[in-house]
């Protein structure tokens, strides 16, 4: 029986988590070109409810200060700090699927530079799914840290439960953002450059390297 959209999309989600290579295998048999952007937009429609709500509760008053010195670099776009999480709940979803364009277009140039010519949908596909499932789990802890949860955080953050507690809110934060962001997108997007590319194992760390550059760039510089 043929699957629906929805269907294959948890089945893939599902499998990018616990088994990634044989997952990504299916994921690039796929024949449409579409299928990589599913997670993407999914992905973006649910992080511009969470900075919405964010938005409500204040988190954008006071970000910088729980944040101070994790993101080391200001945002491009001149929105007042207050606003700001207004309008990311706007143009997160393109800058979502800008990122996903541009991880896949420097993985497809990364590996064509060891001469494997595979076409670049899939690398939109595969990537769809290596690269952003991760990134679901930081949207939702972010919905509750930085939303109905943000009080305490803050609290917590500023130390007014006590240096214990402090120090577990400054532990959560690094851990629910460096996790997704710096070890498990980055893992899976070198697991799908092997399968995919047929790379030793340097070629595909190069080459994920390569290709993780711009959408992290692009992500330190935009999302607060």
């Amino acid at each position: 029986m043929k699957m629906s959209r929805m269907q294959k999309f948890i089945g893939y989600f599902w499998g990018t988590i616990v088994s990634p290579q044989k997952s990504f295998q299916q994921i690039q048999d796929e024949q449409s070109k579409l299928v990589g952007l599913t997670p993407v937009i999914i992905l973006g429609f649910l992080a511009s409810i969470t900075y919405f709500v964010s938005y409500l509760y204040g988190a954008s008053v006071t970000m910088e200060e729980l944040y101070a010195g994790m993101f080391g670099v200001e945002p491009l776009i001149p929105i007042p700090k207050e606003a700001y999480r207004l309008w990311e709940a706007f143009f997160i979803l393109p800058v979502y699927i800008v990122a996903w364009i541009l991880l896949s277009g420097f993985a497809y140039l990364g590996a064509r530079a060891f001469g494997v010519k595979e076409s670049l949908k899939e690398d939109l596909n595969v990537l769809g799914f290596a690269y952003f499932v991760p990134l679901y789990f930081f949207v939702v802890l972010d919905f509750f840290l930085i939303g109905p949860a943000y009080s305490w955080n803050l609290a917590a953050a500023r130390g007014l439960y006590g240096p214990v507690i402090q120090s577990i809110a400054e532990s959560l934060g690094f851990l629910y953002i460096g996790i997704p962001f710096g070890v498990w997108a980055p893992v899976l997007t070198v697991i799908a450059v092997k399968k995919t590319k047929g790379l030793s194992l340097w070629k595909a760390v190069l080459v994920a390297l390569i290709a993780l550059i711009p959408p992290n760039a692009l992500f330190m510089i935009l999302i607060r």
